[in-house]
């Protein structure tokens, strides 16, 4: 029988083991730019990212994360470092990154160096290059007459592009040893022919992210690639090993921290979106055996935990402070763990394992942090919870959505309040959240939690299970709906209120309602707006030189930022607004114009012959 105990001091031990023989992905480390809602090098250097242009935007990352990645709006946008990168000569170095891209011809991700020097450069950039493949994308290093690529083993476009990928780059003194890794996979390269030299003599530069043209006056071609995002970028004076390369990818294809001792792992942090989070058994091969001090302390975000078979240590206060867990699931191989591991978690009301770690928890449940209500899987509802899940359950309710979205009473009180979003079904408004808050603070959410507060103080039951039959109720919903002070008072919780601005039942009466009522509330239907695209003359392919049709469309409400697309790309290649003909045949042209706030979308086709 698996004897259970609890020995604060071990816990400390075994940690301490396993970070000292920790892996060495920190060794050599001279920039790693994480931007979690910031430009911050966390690496010693401290060589923060100080100019960005003006279409340099936070946006989420491969995990969903917000303001976890940068994104650049045009072709001309970059995002620079203080000071230089650190770099020169034909010194080693690795570069990581994680970069997403919608669309891509010659762009660059990053880069440091001048192209004025042969050997000078270090451009990492993505190319379609016709003379291997329209459909493929070549990944390789401009390293101006000392460049290495893909070629033709380049990767498919249907796979490149919109989606997240890890590109890490190698090199260790001399071009033909250098290693490009896509999501792991070490590519095969091949030197680009005009080359001068098989070393690097980089210049010491600073670093630029995304258009890198402007400090490369041999490469005017490489920009960035509009509404790419890169993320997680690190870079090292010296060349990582397989193995290093393989624990990096391992690590950062997961939103967890680890280290790793060459024979288990143990998680240290977590960066995710939150919600229900599962702890990864292993990575790379290597079980997952403790949970750092701290590692997941203060993740509010998180709703639930799944911990792995085979984890034997939990550090103190791992899970303290995640306000938001509900439930965690503690697998019986857990033999350790270290005070207050779930002190400050206030709704963790579900506890799952064996009986015997449950007698365990039982007995420790103060030093633990956890409740007897935790430990005991015993859910005691208290008023404002029971009003959370009556909205909750009202917002997912489609019959009571409908009638809301044509109710005059509460569209009165919601009128106006409704964020304008990409998808707002047609209608245009402003948002006023300020007004909206102390609406919903000063005037109506006494009224609304005061009518709640009869129907608890008749019962307050603490069996879960009824709770959830009454909130989903038809018979008790329709009582509910019935109430006009109710309908009145419903637009005041701010949760209910957030759900329905993307609730598509809601919106789509709302929006019915609005366009057949002269009393429209404030909110107007979007005005049209018409394409005039200019008719592409029939041009003449010759493979000895390139030819480029300037594409041209004007929005009848002076909108800017229209894009085009072509049907068949072996006619021809759309970069920003010119097309490049790379082929007999017939092709059609498209614009397209995505309105904003107050114009609809509208699109504009031209037919192109090339003989």
């Amino acid at each position: 029988m698996k004897t259970i105990f609890c020995l604060i001091l071990t816990v400390g031990a075994l940690l301490e083991v396993s970070n000292a023989q920790t892996n060495s992905l920190t060794n050599g480390l001279v920039a790693y730019y994480r931007f979690n809602n910031n430009y911050s090098d966390v690496s010693p250097r401290s060589n923060n990212i100080t100019y960005v242009s003006g279409g340099v935007v936070f946006a989420s990352d491969r995990f969903g994360c917000s303001n976890s990645a940068v994104l650049f709006k045009t072709s001309q946008d970059l995002a620079q470092s203080s000071m230089p990168i650190g770099i020169s000569g034909n010194s080693s170095r690795t570069i990581s990154l994680w970069y997403y891209t919608p669309t891509t011809n010659f762009t660059s991700l990053l880069g440091f160096g001048n192209g004025s020097t042969v050997g000078g450069g270090a451009n990492l950039s993505s190319v379609v290059d016709p003379a291997y493949s329209i459909n493929s994308v070549n990944l390789g290093m401009w390293g101006c007459f000392a460049d290495i690529n893909t070629g033709a083993n380049g990767i498919p476009l249907s796979e490149y592009l919109n989606a997240w990928h890890h590109i890490i780059y190698v090199y260790d003194g001399n071009i033909s040893n250098t290693k490009i890794y896509y999501d792991g996979n070490n590519l095969p390269l091949s030197s680009v022919e005009g080359n001068q030299t098989s070393t690097l003599n980089t210049i010491n530069t600073k670093l630029t992210l995304g258009n890198f043209s402007v400090y490369s006056s041999n490469a005017p071609w490489m920009t960035a690639a509009p509404n790419s995002k890169i993320s997680d970028v690190r870079i090292y004076d010296r060349a990582l090993d397989t193995n290093e390369v393989a624990w990096l990818h391992s690590l950062e294809s997961t939103p967890f921290e680890a280290s790793n001792n060459g024979s288990t792992v143990t998680v240290t942090a977590y960066n995710g979106p939150g919600g229900p989070v599962t702890i990864p058994s292993s990575f790379n091969g290597l079980p997952v055996t403790a949970i750092a001090e701290s590692a997941f302390a203060g993740q509010s975000n998180i709703t639930s935990i799944s911990i792995p078979d085979g984890v034997i240590s939990i550090g103190s206060s791992a899970f303290s402070g995640c306000t938001g867990l509900t439930g965690i699931t503690l697998p019986d191989s857990v033999i350790s763990m270290g005070m207050n591991v779930f002190a400050g978690c206030p709704n963790l009301t579900n506890v799952s394992t064996s009986n015997g770690l449950k007698t365990f928890l039982s007995q420790y449940a103060s030093e633990l942090g956890l409740s007897a209500v935790a430990v005991n899987n015993f859910y005691s509802t208290t008023e404002s919870q029971l009003y959370a899940m009556v909205a909750t359950s009202l917002a997912g309710n489609a019959s009571f959505l409908s009638s809301l979205g044509t109710n005059t009473s509460f569209l009165g009180a919601l009128s106006g309040k409704i964020l304008a979003t990409t998808n707002n079904y047609g209608l245009a408004t402003k948002a006023d959240l300020a007004a909206l808050s102390a609406y919903v603070t000063n005037t109506a959410l006494p009224s609304l939690q005061s009518s709640l507060t009869g129907l608890v103080q008749q019962s307050l039951p603490t069996n879960n299970g009824y709770l959830t039959a009454v909130a989903t109720n038809p018979a008790f919903i329709e009582a509910l709906v019935s109430q006009a002070s109710f309908l009145n008072t419903t637009a005041t919780n701010t949760t209910f209120v957030a759900s329905l601005t993307t609730n598509p039942v809601f919106l789509n009466a709302l929006a019915a309602q609005i366009a057949a009522s002269p009393n429209n509330l404030g909110l107007a239907v979007k005005l049209p707006q018409t394409l005039t695209f200019s008719p592409l003359p029939t041009v003449t392919y010759s493979s000895k030189k390139v030819t480029t049709i300037v594409l041209k469309a004007t929005s009848s409400a002076n909108l800017t930022s229209t894009t085009f697309t072509i049907s068949n790309p072996s006619v021809g290649i759309i970069q920003n607004s010119k097309m490049i003909v790379m082929g007999q045949g017939t092709t059609t042209v498209t614009a397209t114009n995505s309105g904003n706030g107050i114009y609809t979308p509208a699109s504009a086709t031209q037919t192109l012959i090339v003989k």
